[in-house]
């Protein structure tokens, strides 16, 4: 005669006793989590977004129902919450503990990308393209930590973008103007990443016509010095200007 039934016995798979993938923390973490902004959102919160006009603004294709949607998913779950912004009737969002413990596992998942993915991708995606190069700013050798690029490429999608970088917070944009710009930049997606990867120096891209600056002197000879090209820790290979 059978014994008692387990109360896990509706979740055991048949065919060989383990547990059902219903239990499996990974399943609950990706049924969390798994959809294709949460992470982002939860990017741009580390990254020093706090208003939901800083973290669209990130994340141009993202509508802004479905941010707000997913805003409140991570709220729900304990990932982020509100938090009034002094003096104004408005709010932002942070991270909470939880939230805060996701860090490692998007460098975990953007180490993995690098490593075995990054080349697979769209080299001429320019969201993409600004977000690797956000990545990438060697923050000590900016001029007092603070600088705002405007990029303007020809032809495409998205023929502006922007890296805007302070002490307080760093972004990545495509669409809206930014004020205050301190250097742009006019060159073609393609070039500007093989810049990125070393694969070509920027005297040579500037003497052939391919890549143009406007700006301050200091800021223009400075951005040869700004970024790191992917799996080095050597600024990228620019070259004199």
């Amino acid at each position: 005669m059978d014994g008692p039934a387990s109360p896990n016995d509706g979740n055991r798979d048949a065919s060989d006793g383990s547990a059902s993938p219903e239990l499996c923390p990974i399943t609950v973490g990706v049924r969390l989590l798994g959809d294709r902004w949460s992470l982002l959102v939860v990017r741009q919160l580390m990254a020093g977004s706090r208003r939901f006009n800083e973290i669209h603004r990130s994340m141009p294709t993202l509508s802004r129902t479905m941010l707000s949607t997913r805003l409140r998913h991570l709220e729900r779950i304990g990932v982020l919450c509100r938090r009034p912004i002094p003096h104004t009737a408005h709010h932002g969002y942070a991270l909470t503990l939880a939230g805060q413990s996701l860090r490692r596992v998007l460098e975990e998942l953007g180490e993995w990308t690098r490593q075995w993915q990054l080349e697979a991708s769209n080299d001429t995606d320019v969201p993409l393209l600004l977000w690797r190069l956000l990545e990438s700013i060697d923050r000590d050798a900016i001029p007092n930590g603070k600088v705002c690029i405007e990029f303007q490429f020809s032809g495409g999608a998205h023929p502006r973008g922007w890296l805007h970088v302070d002490p307080v917070r760093s972004a990545a944009c495509i669409g809206d103007d930014e004020d205050d710009v301190d250097l742009v930049v006019r060159t073609k997606p393609d070039v500007l990443n093989d810049l990125w990867r070393g694969r070509r120096s920027c005297r040579t891209t500037v003497e052939r016509g391919d890549i143009a600056f406007t700006g301050p002197p200091q800021l223009v000879r400075g951005f040869s010095n700004w970024f790191r090209p992917v799996g080095d820790t050597r600024p990228m290979s620019l070259g004199a200007m």
